[in-house]
């Protein structure tokens, strides 16, 4: 009886392929805080047959040379707010994409004249014990003691 088999790398090969895992994302992007001029942190981690390959997106467009489980913002702008921010995670068996994590950017010039000065701080005390939202800058809910320290951090 005449058998044939198949070279032992390319059987090696396809039972590699067969039980290598797919990537899997084991802690997704979070949403962040920053002000004007700050940078943002987001990062994700992930497992996986290795080489796992990563690739950082905003508002669903690749972001040049963001290739590592987690991504630095440039300093932010006003036009920043609210982004999208998602990786999408490959190796040679497959790919998972993260949720989205958003971007808030606040800003500490209250009152819209571009200038940070006393003027901002008046507005903040205005704003004391309310929920105006431009004056959260905690994102509590309220205006407190925490957000005059984060707007008097700024200097």
């Amino acid at each position: 009886m005449i058998r044939s088999f198949a070279p032992a790398s390319a059987s090696f090969s396809a039972f590699r392929r067969a039980t290598a895992p797919a990537p899997t994302s084991t802690a997704q992007p979070q949403n962040a805080t920053a002000f004007v001029g700050q940078t943002a942190n987001f990062s994700v981690m992930a497992t996986g047959s290795v080489p796992l390959a990563f690739q950082w997106k905003k508002n669903g467009s690749a972001i040049s040379g963001a290739t590592s489980a987690s991504y630095t913002t440039p300093a932010t702008t006003t036009s920043d707010h609210d982004a999208k921010f998602s990786v999408g995670v490959r190796n040679g068996v497959g790919t998972v994409t993260s949720q989205n994590a958003t971007l808030v950017v606040k800003s500490r010039d209250l009152n819209g004249d571009h200038l940070l000065d006393v003027l901002d701080l008046a507005a903040l005390a205005s704003a004391y014990e309310t929920s105006k939202t431009n004056a959260d800058l905690d994102s509590s809910g309220v205006v407190d003691d925490v957000d005059v320290n984060l707007w008097l951090a700024g200097f």
